[in-house]
């Protein structure tokens, strides 16, 4: 008896293992972000804009949209859905960062102070939610931020693109694939005096 146990243990560890091998499934969406022309009007749609530094680990949640009101189809598209179904329609797969602010060059944070960053995407419950031709944050990386504010949820970046420049050791700026708008430090200098 005592045989057969360490048998179907060592089955079940073995099983355990090849399972938490297994490939993980693979989720993309297209997600119709808006595009900034200009420098400027990347500075001026952006609520915040700061340089910092991301923690090195973040966390995968589900987002889930505000829960509906009303019971106009028009105005609530979710008027007469069960509550239930309710709670997962709409919801979104997100990474969180904390992010602790180097330089201000927009907004109403202080230098030192930590900020949550989101993005659409990450892995959660064993598959990859990834969005097509977005490039993700690195966490334990440091970039300038073009960021939007929301009052109950963490920031979130303008575009997955051009809403972020990695900062590099010695300070220069470098845009991510498929973003074609260059920024210097003079560049936001100039931006956030005249801002």
């Amino acid at each position: 008896m005592r045989m057969l146990l360490t048998r179907l243990a060592g089955v079940l560890v073995l099983t355990l293992s090849a399972t938490a091998c297994v490939a993980v499934g693979v989720a993309e969406s297209q997600v119709d972000y808006p595009y900034y022309e200009s420098q400027a009007a990347l500075f001026d749609r952006a609520d915040l804009v700061v340089e910092a530094d991301l923690s090195p680990d973040s966390r995968v949640t589900l987002l889930k949209p505000d829960p509906p009101t009303g019971t106009d189809p028009a105005a609530n598209p979710q008027a007469g859905v069960e509550p239930d179904a309710e709670s997962v329609s709409g919801a979104m797969v997100i990474t969180v960062y904390t992010a602790r602010v180097v330089t201000v060059f927009k907004g109403e944070v202080r230098v030192g102070q930590s900020i949550e960053v989101k993005e659409m995407g990450g892995t959660l419950r064993g598959v990859r939610h990834e969005v097509a031709g977005a490039v993700p944050l690195s966490g334990g990386e440091r970039y300038v931020l073009f960021l939007s504010t929301y009052p109950n949820a963490p920031a979130s970046l303008l575009n997955p693109q051009q809403g972020q420049y990695r900062v590099d050791d010695s300070g220069t700026l470098s845009v991510v694939p498929g973003n074609e708008l260059t920024l210097t430090r003079a560049d936001l200098e100039r931006l956030a005096a005249a801002g």
